[in-house]
């Protein structure tokens, strides 16, 4: 019979446990979310990967797809085996809610590089509980870019501690699978390079080779060389600007306002300082203080810590503000915290807050002191006016301030909102500083923070206003159920600008009917289309539409057959097979949500 101390559960069991555990919650959950909610982007990617698994490549709407490949060659697979979208859909949130439980691994192999099994095991746990859980419910990159980035961040530390060839290759080839999944993620390869060069100058063995010890690091250059000629000489191959590398992010190379960026940098350095509950921040210079001292002592592991810790933050919340101030890309809201472009360091600072429990919660004056200091500051210039709980957008981008923000209104103002929260910081600093609490304390108040984080981020996804386009058990497959297999359906897009349930009409019956295949908008500066005098629509470059089917708003007569219609705004159905020609118009006015144009 086996003794109780083998019966016990290990701590790799415990990590496997708790992985499955939470694949099987969020997976439970986010089954419970009926439609996507975050558009245009939800409708890109299921989009992309349709056409991938169609064997057109990706593509969306025709036209190139431009952003990381990666996440649509993941779920691909799932498309093309589910035998509609509405399945498709369900698959693919429940691929989502295993890979983000995945995380664990990576986050417990990083964490092992400083920590006893056991917290370590803690931080994969810690991790995989993070607010970010709410990115599960939607059809975008966060699920797969969060393992993604641990992997990379496990990668840089391995080569960083031993900056073998193979190590750095190794570092190279899973950062350039982050970046395959979100451009963003080339802040990964700027910090990796930028860490080897730290951790060089903090070993005292490795500065002493100089020029000996930088040439170890060829792999690590080359790359930077041969991605500077790809990023130049790649475009101009094609006839396009060098920015055209960055795919949809090719708006972030422009000029910005320095004291614009440094600000939006420190705003999201105390967004992410509430999101960890605070005291991971106030004891961060206690850690990082004795870490420099072993490293400086010869450490390697110490020096690869203090290095990746510090570049990665570091190029984070900077790539975070440059995002944010950028007044070229549409579909990424203007001033406004992201957190959704930032959690994915929280699991460094978790092992900080967990290795100083760990090591007996030590608390030096001075290195106190300055990390009590800068954690109070930081949650004194939060911005507490960005807060808007009612507001899903920014709840959604940012749904580890969604606490703050629901202070925020039942204190009843943005002030009174501030006072609290404030005061709660205060309040917690003092009891840690103080050493009244211990260990149970601190991981409590993390544990409590990111699940009422969570509750808050979960909530809108439950009945997100989008649910109103199929209320009252409308379907959502109504076009591909009235048209042949293989049929192609054209979208005419006259939703208004500012008319959410008609414009949500259309995108969630393009996202749910595989037999679209076309969406031309006639309602905007500019068209796609337009409806000349004689009625006939005509394409941007003058040329006659033809559709086999097309879809329109309700009180628009297609020359051809109405074959029915759906959604809450009652948009038609037409069998065309030909030029698309209007024969009336709707004698309702543009008010009610649709805007078509007079005819030209």
């Amino acid at each position: 019979m086996a003794s109780a101390s083998e019966r016990r559960l290990s701590p790799v069991g415990a990590l496997v446990a708790a992985i499955a555990l939470a694949a099987l919650v969020y997976a439970g959950f986010a089954s419970l979310v009926q439609t996507p909610r975050v558009f245009y982007d939800e409708l890109i990617y299921m989009e992309a990967a349709a056409s991938l698994a169609e064997g057109d490549g990706l593509e969306v709407r025709g036209e190139r797809y431009r952003y990381g490949p990666l996440y649509p060659a993941v779920i691909a697979p799932l498309v093309a085996l589910a035998p509609d979208r509405e399945v498709a859909y369900a698959l693919v949130k429940v691929l989502n809610a295993l890979l983000f439980a995945l995380a664990a691994i990576p986050v417990y192999l990083l964490a092992r590089r400083r920590l006893d099994p056991w917290p370590s095991v803690a931080v994969g746990v810690l991790a995989i509980l993070a607010p970010a859980s709410a990115y599960v419910t939607v059809v975008m990159t966060e699920s797969l870019a969060y393992p993604l980035f641990a992997w990379a961040l496990l990668a840089i530390v391995l080569a960083l501690e031993r900056p073998s060839a193979p190590r750095q290759l190794g570092a190279l080839v899973v950062i350039g699978l982050a970046i395959l999944t979100r451009a963003q993620f080339l802040l990964l390869y700027a910090a990796f390079l930028a860490a080897l060069v730290l951790a060089q100058a903090l070993l005292p063995q490795r500065s002493e080779l100089g020029w000996r010890g930088l040439r170890a690091l060829w792999p690590a250059g080359a790359s930077f060389v041969a991605g500077i000629a790809l990023f130049v000489a790649a475009p101009f191959v094609r006839g396009e600007s060098p920015s055209k590398a960055l795919g949809g992010y090719e708006g972030l190379v422009r000029t910005y306002d320095l004291l614009n960026v440094a600000k939006w940098t420190v705003w999201h350095a105390s967004a992410l300082e509430l999101y960890l509950a605070v005291v991971a921040v106030a004891v961060a210079p206690v850690v990082l203080a004795a870490a420099f001292r072993r490293a400086r002592a010869g450490s390697e592991r110490s020096a690869a810590f203090v290095a990746a810790f510090a570049t990665v933050n570091a190029a984070a919340l900077l790539v975070t503000a440059v995002v944010v101030t950028s007044q070229e890309l549409p579909e990424v809201a203007i001033e406004r915290l992201h957190d959704r472009y930032l959690f994915y360091v929280v699991p460094l600072w978790l092992i900080v807050l967990v290795g100083w429990l760990a090591e007996g919660s030590p608390r030096p004056r001075v290195e106190m002191r300055v990390g009590v200091v800068t954690a109070f500051v930081l949650a004194l210039v939060f911005p507490y006016w960005q807060l808007e709980l009612e507001d899903g957008v920014k709840l959604f981008s940012a749904v580890g301030t969604a606490l703050p923000a629901a202070i925020q209104v039942l204190a009843g103002s943005t002030v009174a909102g501030a006072a609290v929260t404030i005061l709660l910081v205060g309040v917690l600093l003092a009891v840690v500083a103080r050493g009244s609490g211990g260990p149970r304390l601190v991981v409590g108040v993390l544990v409590a923070v990111f699940l009422l984080n969570a509750v808050l981020g979960w909530g809108r996804a439950f009945n997100p206003p989008e649910r109103e386009v199929f209320a009252g058990g409308l379907e959502r497959r109504w076009v591909d159920e009235r048209v042949p297999e293989g049929a192609v359906v054209t979208v005419l897009d006259s939703a208004c600008e500012d008319a959410v349930l008609e414009r949500d009409s259309y995108f969630l019956t393009e996202f749910f009917n595989g037999s679209i295949e076309d969406v031309l908008a006639l309602a905007t500066e500019d068209p796609g289309a337009r409806i000349a005098a004689d009625g006939r629509v005509v394409l941007a470059d003058g040329s006659p539409l033809e559709a086999e089917y097309v879809v329109a708003q309700p009180g628009v007569r297609l020359e051809g057959r109405e074959l029915g219609s759906g959604t809450a705004t009652g948009l038609a159905l037409w069998e065309v097979g030909g030029p698309v020609q209007v024969a009336a118009r709707p004698q309702a006015p543009t008010s009610e949500g649709f805007c078509l144009p007079p005819p030209s």
